[in-house]
C-alpha cells in the first residue's frame, strides 16, 4: 500500500516547535519520564564533581567571554542538554495541566 505524503498539510503548516512541544496532537514528540530525566540532568549537569562541575566552569567562562574553543562550547551544550529537556518537559506538562483546567 502506497501512502500519500502531503508537504503542506490541510489547515496550515506545522511549525517545528509544535512538534517539539507536543502541541500537534497527532505527531507530538514523547519526552522521557521524570524518573529518567532528573537523575541524568543532575548527573551530567554536575559531572565531574571535583574540582567543580562543568556547567559552573563553562558558565563562568561564558560570562567572562573566555568560551571560545569548540570543545568548550560542545561541552557546555552536552552537559546542559538534559537540563534543557527537563525544562521542556516541565513546560509541556504545565501547559497541559493549565489547558485541562480551562
Amino acid at each position: 500500500m502506497i501512502r500519500k505524503v502531503h508537504l503542506r498539510p490541510k489547515g496550515g503548516v506545522r511549525l517545528p516547535w509544535n512538534l517539539l512541544l507536543g502541541t500537534d496532537h497527532n505527531h507530538g514528540m514523547k519526552l522521557p519520564p521524570y524518573s529518567f530525566l532528573v537523575p541524568v540532568a543532575l548527573g551530567l549537569g554536575l559531572a565531574p564533581f571535583v574540582p567543580e562541575p562543568h556547567l559552573v566552569e563553562k558558565t563562568r567562562m561564558l560570562l567572562a567571554g573566555e568560551l571560545s574553543r569548540p570543545i568548550d562550547i560542545f561541552d557546555l551544550f552536552f552537559h546542559s542538554a538534559p537540563l534543557g529537556l527537563l525544562l521542556v518537559k516541565v513546560v509541556v506538562d504545565l501547559r497541559s495541566r493549565w489547558k485541562g483546567r480551562a
